[in-house]
């Protein structure tokens, strides 16, 4: 007899799917294998990529039992309520536990077990990690790609030598170096998901070793071995990533404006685009601009609180991987030219992106939308956005990305701009190269800046709506599945 809770099938389950599994619904295999002894409780699983084994210490009375993966889904729980696994007649087991107080039962058939899938055996050297090395394999377990190409590019390169780990996708590539392996060649591993697993613990000692055949990781207690890949291909990194010398343009953000970007670049035009192609001009003042292929109108960004060193450029790229640096902490870009990869790096990262060809760049627009970001002067104060028309005159309604309206007059006490001129007024380089003309020449502009407010409204309305409905929907979902849970306990519903 073995016994767990139902807790601990909850955390496995959600574990082992990310290491093991694909995910999906109902997880299907491979099977489970506890062991019970001296040396305590552990549960194993293995598939020819990667074996997982999570042990519990303390000594318990020697038993074994192997049971299919569904199992951990049927008694899973939040609660540490005990689960008891035993041997039942013929070759089953049974599987007890109370739901709610009502007594459960269910019995599996024993699955054949795999002699060539049993966990491999343990290194005999531990090289301890330290704390960020787990943020590190999650972030370069996320930029390689998902499906196995030319290249072994669904793959996580360790270059021992040099203490980095890599991964590509083909069009993003990130490094992240200063780790101690105890190896000097390069290898490659699989990426996981699991590794972003919520109950994978993130504060728990980790230790890294090496077999001929298997890299092992471990995480508290669990421990992951995978295998080494010794027929794939990987791309020399050091051929992509541009030089440092090569690199002469260099953009910075501060953190006020590297949030103000990352709030705002989702909701620029053309993210529905097949390349979500965002423009980045690195001249004085910065700016961003998008634009939607159905209207043809541009909308930019002006970035006052970043600053650029080096030649002047415009470049254009796939707007998430510019957002997936500033989530991964970004704030230094540099640049080789137009049409080389844009690098962002600090003291141990580098992420770098391909950008889309030169002649997709946006050029300044005289009619386009200007979204100008206003960065409070005490820390902690909100930023703002301004939405209003490059060439309007005087002043438009002001209203921030979520929807708020602001007074069209200044408020008392306002903040002024980088530049130095007013909060909401019109920069003066755009005055000098656009003169001016009297309110009464353009009486549109008003009203297409009020409209452009009620569509940002909109669409902010409808997105809560349909964000309320889908979770109705998996609400009702696990209504649904819990109710045939319990008909099939009552066999009223065929297993």
């Amino acid at each position: 007899m073995i016994q767990i809770t139902r807790a601990q099938a909850r955390r496995w389950r959600a574990v082992l799917r990310r290491a093991v599994a694909s995910g999906g619904g109902r997880w299907a295999g491979p099977t489970l294998v506890f062991t019970a002894d001296r040396d305590g409780l552990h549960l194993q699983c293995a598939t020819p990529q990667v074996a997982v084994d999570y042990h519990q210490p303390g000594a318990l009375p020697e038993d074994r039992l192997t049971v299919p993966a569904p199992l951990l889904a049927d008694c899973e729980g939040g609660k540490d309520e005990p689960v008891v696994l035993e041997r039942g007649p013929g070759e089953t087991v049974r599987a007890c536990w109370h739901d709610g107080g009502v007594p459960q039962q269910q019995e599996y058939a024993v699955p054949e077990a795999d002699p060539a899938l049993n966990f491999p055996a343990l290194p005999q050297r531990w090289l301890p990690q330290a704390p960020d090395f787990l943020p590190a394999l999650k972030a370069v377990a996320q930029t390689a790609a998902r499906q196995h190409v030319r290249y072994s590019l669904h793959r996580v390169q360790f270059q021992g030598k040099a203490g980095q780990l890599v991964a590509t996708d083909g069009k993003q590539l990130l490094l992240h170096a200063g780790f101690r392996f105890g190896w000097s060649d390069n290898i490659l591993v699989p990426a996981l998901p699991v590794w972003c697993a919520r109950d994978l613990p993130s504060t728990e000692s980790l230790s890294l070793g090496r077999t001929e055949t298997h890299v092992f990781i471990r995480v508290g207690p669990w421990t992951f071995a995978l295998l080494i890949d010794r027929q794939g291909r990987f791309p020399n990194v050091a051929d992509v990533v541009p030089s440092p010398a090569a690199r002469r343009t260099t953009w910075t953000l501060t953190a006020p404006a590297a949030a103000l970007l990352a709030r705002t670049l989702p909701r620029l035009p053309g993210g529905q685009d097949a390349e979500q192609p965002v423009t980045v001009d690195l001249n004085s003042p910065v700016a961003v601009r998008a634009r939607a292929e159905r209207d043809g109108r541009t909308t930019e960004l002006l970035m006052p609180e970043s600053q650029v060193s080096g030649p002047a450029l415009r470049c254009c790229g796939n707007r998430q991987y510019l957002l997936r640096a500033l989530a991964l902490g970004f704030t230094r870009f540099e640049l080789a030219g137009a049409d080389q990869p844009i690098v962002a790096c600090d003291d141990r990262r580098t992420y770098l992106w391909m950008t889309l060809p030169a002649k997709d760049a946006l050029p300044a627009a005289a009619d386009a939308v200007r979204v100008s970001g206003v960065v409070g002067a005490q820390a902690g104060e909100e930023l703002s956005v301004s939405l209003r028309p490059v060439s309007g005159p005087g002043r438009a309604k002001r209203t921030d990305v979520d929807g708020a309206v602001e007074p069209p007059w200044p408020r008392k006490g306002a903040a002024a701009d980088t530049n130095g001129e007013p909060a909401g007024a019109v920069p003066k380089a755009v005055n000098d190269a656009q003169p001016p003309a009297p309110a009464a020449t353009h009486p549109g502009l008003l009203q297409e800046a009020e409209a452009l407010r009620d569509l940002l409204r909109d669409g902010y309305l409808r997105s809560q709506r349909l964000l309320a409905a889908l979770k109705r929907q998996r609400q009702q979902s696990r209504l649904l599945n819990s109710t045939v849970s319990a008909l099939r306990q009552l066999r009223l519903v065929e297993s």
